[in-house]
């Protein structure tokens, strides 16, 4: 498959020939020609992830599980020798304290809630949310409530309600709610999803997943976060986790978290 050579400061360097396990002679880093930090003759330790001489050997070798791992990453467009790496990321310690902590929560499809106005027996009950984001009440019809908070969604049926009911009051409190979870994919030992539990931290969430694996990078792990404004990738460091140190330690996951660990 030829050469490639990642030129990002943080990137990994691996050279490789094709998935019959034998890698290319000599390739670098720096120009691509042949003169580099890993010099022909030498082989990978799969288990350590440190170069050793090969004597009378001709170009390097690696076991073909780190081939075929590597070149996955590689097929799929993410990962520690992808396109991924590049993409801009926040350090945790640069989050602003809001970012830390559960947001607040938000109506999703799906959810029933327990609608109360203040001295209208017949507006109030349970009501459902539908796939297009609209509950059915009473009087009203269709309300759409989806991504809104329970008080913002009281606030909405007021607002309704306005010309109605003289001085409406509204309580909306959520009585079945979808599950929260988050994901876990990368050099993980068990990926997957996962349901979220309320204080659930990225050290528990990793722990849950079985640890890191042997082939995983320890300083580049990411949190993928969906925002009004985009996805926010957040990045870790596993040894500052472990060792409590840093506002990582204090950073909660939320609905819809994606963590990759590369």
């Amino acid at each position: 498959m030829g050469c490639l050579a990642h030129r990002h400061r943080d990137a990994a360097l691996l050279c490789f020939g094709s998935f019959d396990g034998r890698l290319a002679r000599g390739c670098d880093s720096s120009d691509g020609n042949g003169r580099g930090s890993i010099p022909s003759g030498q082989q990978v330790d799969s288990t350590t992830r440190l170069f050793r001489p090969h004597l009378g050997a001709r170009g390097m070798t690696v076991k073909h599980n780190t081939l075929y791992r590597i070149g996955f990453y590689l097929l799929a467009g993410a990962g520690p020798f992808g396109c991924a790496s590049t993409t801009p990321f926040v350090w945790v310690d640069d989050l602003p304290p809001a970012a830390m902590v559960p947001d607040v929560y938000r109506i999703l499809p799906g959810d029933t809630l327990t609608v109360q106005v203040w001295n209208q027996q017949k507006m109030s009950g349970d009501v459902k949310v539908r796939s297009d984001g609209q509950a059915t009440l009473p009087l009203l019809g269709d309300v759409a409530v989806v991504n809104l908070t329970p008080s913002g969604a009281a606030q909405q049926i007021e607002h309704r309600l306005d010309g109605l009911v003289v001085d409406p009051k509204v309580t909306v409190a959520i009585k079945d709610s979808q599950p929260a979870s988050y994901s876990m994919v990368g050099e993980l030992k068990n990926s997957g999803s996962f349901p979220l539990h309320p204080g659930v931290g990225l050290l528990q969430a990793i722990a849950t997943a079985g640890g890191l694996t042997e082939f995983a990078n320890p300083s580049k792990i990411y949190v993928i976060r969906k925002e009004a404004q985009g996805n926010k990738r957040i990045r870790f460091t596993y040894d500052k986790l472990a060792h409590v140190e840093g506002r990582g330690v204090s950073f909660q996951l939320r609905d819809g978290d994606i963590v990759v660990v590369e």
